[in-house]
């Protein structure tokens, strides 16, 4: 296997555990929500244990879903860079091409939610207090027009989707990497481009163009050898590693407690573009992207099988748990709840379970979505919108 396609193994395999990262903080938002948003309701976890992990570098929960989404836009900047430094753009077909590549996958995950939710109104699956207080979608009616406008155009114009949240990330993804392809068509032979940068990263540091920005910083400074440093001293790479894990722990639940309270000081300033919160994240998460891509160990790791093949399915899995979460998962563990009178018991069964739904979802969507694609063509994608605008 030649270094491009380990490069290639390498992100596809880490963006497989970022979305499974996803995927296990949107489970805690259901069942550990005083670790995600500091809900007081103790469901499955004492509030003793709670504290410790939220005072905690630990609390992977609650950190996890802010965390991964910063990496992935990170790693679009970056990649974006890699493409595009010495190459011509075509600006109109890239910003077309992007959107096309988008929208499909939207579009699909958008109707498996507007199933679900179809069907679980049709059989009121939401039938008691219980279930009806675990389920986002109890006010949400099936409406099959509201679902494709906003495949097509909210989710990407506002980042407004009803039946499936996390698309969101889907509207800054468009914007981030058109943002950069507009960049680079315009300032890349510019000698000062990447002062421009700096300064335009300062302009949207309250925006999540800036982990675009920051990718595309990681891209240059990797390729002209500032990191050579990091990726010849392993003790460097150690203490790196341990700062970072430290970092991530510092969320705007843990930021007063006394495990980050030099910290808080150091980063919290009177006069600030961003919150302290906000600050450390940027700076943990290029940190860690920077000691992966200079770390053999790492990149081992997220190269392995398993990690390709997580990452494979990564997107499918991403787009698909929500619906899954807030309709099967919540009925299995009702169930569970009713017959096993032990709460770690039914919390694992039900994350084991959740994990397994979607991993076999997301190999079936993956089947399903190349067929899909060949029927949905690029030209009635653009028949779908004009139809849209002249409503």
């Amino acid at each position: 296997m030649n270094s491009k396609e380990n490069n290639i193994n390498f992100i596809t395999g880490f963006k497989g555990w970022l979305a499974l990262l996803v995927v296990i903080h949107h489970f805690g938002l259901v069942f550990f929500p005083s670790l995600v948003n500091g809900d007081g309701r103790y469901l499955f976890i004492s509030k003793k244990m709670t504290k410790t992990i939220i005072q905690s570098p630990f609390n992977f929960i609650g950190y996890g879903g802010a965390l991964a989404v910063s990496f992935f836009f990170i790693i679009s900047g970056y990649l974006i860079a890699k493409k595009s430094y010495n190459k011509s753009i075509d600006i109109s077909n890239k910003m077309l091409d992007r959107y096309k590549k988008l929208v499909r996958p939207v579009l699909y995950s958008s109707l498996f939610a507007f199933v679900l939710v179809t069907i679980c109104k049709k059989i009121d699956l939401f039938f008691n207090p219980w279930l009806s207080s675990f389920s986002y979608y109890k006010n949400v009616e099936p409406n099959i027009i509201l679902c494709l406008y906003q495949s097509f155009v909210d989710t990407f114009a506002t980042g407004m989707a009803v039946y499936n949240p996390p698309l969101w990330t889907m509207s800054s993804e468009l914007l981030g990497s058109l943002f950069l392809y507009i960049l680079f068509y315009i300032f890349k032979n510019n000698k000062n481009f990447y002062y421009i940068l700096f300064l335009i990263l300062l302009v949207f540091l309250r925006s999540n163009i800036a982990y675009f920005i920051l990718g595309v910083f990681v891209e240059k400074f990797e390729r002209e050898g500032y990191f050579k440093s990091i990726k010849n001293n392993a003790i460097i790479k150690i203490l790196l590693f341990a700062l970072c894990i430290y970092l991530f722990g510092f969320t705007y639940l843990s930021c007063s407690a006394k495990s980050y309270e030099v910290l808080n000081k150091l980063v919290t300033f009177k006069y600030t573009i961003v919150d302290s919160v906000t600050l450390v994240r940027y700076i943990s998460s290029v940190l860690f992207f920077i000691l992966i891509i200079n770390s053999k160990v790492l990149i081992k790791i997220f190269s392995f099988k398993i990690s390709y093949l997580l990452g494979k399915i990564s997107l499918p899995m991403y787009l698909l748990h929500w619906p899954i979460l807030y309709t099967i998962i919540i009925y299995i563990t009702y169930k569970f709840n009713c017959y096993i009178n032990n709460k770690t018991l039914v919390v694992l069964g039900s994350l084991f379970l959740f994990v397994l739904i979607c991993i076999i979802s997301s190999i079936v969507y993956n089947k399903l979505s190349k067929k899909l694609d060949s029927i949905i063509s690029s030209k009635s994608i653009i028949t779908i919108l004009e139809a849209f605008r002249s409503i």
